[in-house]
This record gives structure tokens, C-alpha cells and sequence, in this order.
């Protein structure tokens, strides 16, 4: 079958984790041959509905594009690794938006399973930090559109075709949603304010009647008041009359 049992690996030489699980390896844990289970991490970045895609030369001297990729080193997440490789090679910062595939990379030489994971990362700005003073590897960033033109569908294999393609979908569908919502909330907002204004005068008129209708009961008893001021007044001054005449 080309896989290496755990005997034959132990006597290749070379320890993995000092005998404990690694979790990157299929084969039993022990003795291993000086090589490492490899995983590779794609990125399908993208900025304003456009994919980056690094831009070389094949094997046949015709130009080709792939996704910026690197191996995921010890410690790393995919996740990671992914935001490491786009700002590292280009000086832009990458949000993951999830994966887009994951894919088996066969077996190595000492029979260790790899793996590729390509996931969406979501580009801000297509401008480099500041501190990224590094010359960016060969590329472009295409559109759905440019991507399928005749000319640059021809560089792209066909599964990194299919996987950008569906990235594509999904990142212009979650931003149109995202768009959809902030558009109805903000025509909810003038209408949540008039009905808020409504409200408010509504009040006010009823504040204002009910001052009106206090003042109108109060009217009749402060005259009444008044006329009862007047004749206590009146028999007081009347009282210190007949007093003086005494």
C-alpha cells in the first residue's frame, strides 16, 4: 500500500513529540522517519468583489495564477497561518470569513496524511500597512467577470476555479444582505421618529388640556376664595370698630 508500518518507521530513526500524539499524523505514534506530515493553508482573499491571485510561470512557460499559499508551521491555526501569509507576502490585513475547502493531500514519502484548507479571507483595503516595505509577489485582483473571461479562466486550475467562484457568490451575496438590512434600518429610523413626534405632541396636547381644564376648576373657587377674604376682612374691621368704641 506505500504506507510504512510502526516498526519499519521506528527504525528509520527520528522521534515525533517524544512518543506523544501530534494530531497532524495518521500513523501510529513512536519512531518516525526526519519528516513532518505537511498541510498547506490557501487563501482566497478578497477586496471589493475582486479575488487576489499570485501570477507565475509554468513549466510550459505560459503564464499561470494560483491562490497565496503557505505550509502550516508548528503551533499555527489555520487561521493563522492565513493572516500570516497575506500580511507577511503582501501587507494587508485579512478578516476569516470561513472555509471554502478542504482537501487531502495525499501521502508523503514516509506515509503521512497532508491536508490543504482553503479559506475566504475578507480584504479591507487594498492599500499595505505602512510598515510593509517589502516588494508584494507578482499578481492581480479579478472580478467574477474577469475571472471568467476566456483568457484568465485558462490559468486557474479547475478546482481553484470552482472554490474562488463560489467564494466570490458568497462574500457579494453576504454583503448585499448586509446592505439590505442597513437600508431598511435606516428607513424604519424617520419613520420610528415621526411616530416618536406623534407621540410627543399627542402628550403635550393632553399636558396642555389637562392645565387648562385645572386652571378653568380653579377659576370659581379663587373667586369664591377671594369674596371670602373680603368678608372676613370686612367683619375684622367691623369687630375693631366696635372694640374702639368701648
Amino acid at each position: 500500500s506505500g504506507s510504512k508500518t510502526a516498526g519499519s518507521l521506528e527504525k528509520e530513526g527520528g522521534t515525533l513529540t517524544g512518543g506523544g500524539t501530534s494530531g497532524l499524523a495518521s500513523v501510529p505514534i513512536g519512531k518516525v522517519p526526519f519528516a513532518s506530515p505537511y498541510h498547506i493553508v490557501e487563501s482566497v482573499a478578497i477586496s471589493d468583489n475582486a479575488v487576489l491571485l499570485w501570477t507565475r510561470t509554468g513549466g510550459d512557460g505560459k503564464e499561470e495564477m494560483v491562490l497565496p499559499a503557505t505550509h502550516l508551521e508548528a503551533g499555527d491555526t489555520v487561521s493563522f497561518a492565513a493572516s500570516r501569509l497575506i500580511r507577511a507576502s503582501m501587507g494587508l490585513v485579512g478578516k476569516q470569513q470561513g472555509v471554502v475547502r478542504l482537501e487531502h493531500a495525499g501521502l508523503s514519502s514516509c506515509g503521512l496524511d497532508g491536508t490543504i484548507t482553503t479559506l475566504v479571507q475578507k480584504i479591507e483595503t487594498k492599500t499595505p500597512d505602512p510598515s510593509f516595505k517589502s516588494k508584494p509577489p507578482s499578481h492581480v485582483w479579478l472580478t467574477k467577470e474577469q475571472l471568467h473571461s476566456n483568457d484568465n479562466k485558462s490559468k486557474l486550475r479547475p478546482d481553484l476555479f470552482r472554490a474562488v467562484t463560489r467564494a466570490l457568490d458568497a462574500m457579494k451575496s453576504a454583503e448585499d444582505e448586509e446592505k439590505a438590512m442597513k437600508a431598511k434600518k435606516q428607513e424604519k429610523s424617520p419613520a420610528i421618529e415621526k411616530k416618536e413626534g406623534t407621540e410627543s405632541a399627542d402628550v403635550s396636547a393632553a399636558k396642555g388640556e389637562e392645565k387648562h381644564n385645572t386652571e378653568s376648576q380653579s377659576g370659581p373657587a379663587s373667586a369664591v376664595q377671594e369674596e371670602g377674604d373680603e368678608v372676613v376682612e370686612a367683619k375684622l374691621t367691623r369687630m375693631i370698630e366696635i372694640n374702639a368704641n368701648f
